[in-house]
């Protein structure tokens, strides 16, 4: 294992919370019961695995400090222009937050998962978040989803099986 490797945060990493409450079972209830079932997990992450998301806003400081308090993720700077970020205690995508113009075009949405839809949307307002689309069942019992443009201009999902 080369320390690259070494160092990567993978899905052995995760808590032990449901998989329901994760971003893969958000994908996997995406398929109807009939159709398609959990997937086995993988101790390393596999090809076509999502390990990394990357975004932009203008300003990195801000930015660090409303996804922060929104959603928990903690940013560390890494190059000049460019800030990583990890969800402590949990699993999944981290990323890179890049300064530049927000790419809120609506098209391409990150889905976060969270405890309380209504309650993430309330407290995305307080941030100065407007909501697109409120919490909205997902057909065939998959859950519930809603969408909220942040005030750097980059549109979010946010998601819940319940």
């Amino acid at each position: 294992m080369n320390s690259k490797t070494k160092n990567r945060r993978t899905p052995s990493t995760r808590s032990s919370k449901p998989a329901s409450a994760s971003a893969a079972a958000m994908a996997a209830e995406s398929c109807s019961e009939a159709s398609c079932a959990e997937p086995a997990r993988a101790k390393d992450p596999q090809h076509g695995s999502i390990i990394h998301v990357e975004f932009t806003t203008p300003d990195l400081t801000r930015g660090a400090k409303l996804y922060g308090k929104l959603f928990g993720w903690q940013f560390m700077p890494f190059q000049e222009k460019e800030m990583y970020f990890g969800t402590p205690g949990n699993w999944g995508p981290c990323g890179c937050m890049l300064q530049g113009k927000a790419e809120g075009d609506g098209r391409t949405v990150i889905y976060v998962n969270v405890d309380d839809i209504n309650a993430t949307l309330v407290k995305a307002k307080t941030l100065g978040a407007t909501v697109v689309r409120p919490r909205t069942e997902i057909p065939g019992g998959h859950g519930f989803f809603a969408i909220a443009r942040m005030p750097d201009g980059n549109t979010f999902g946010v998601y819940n099986r319940g």
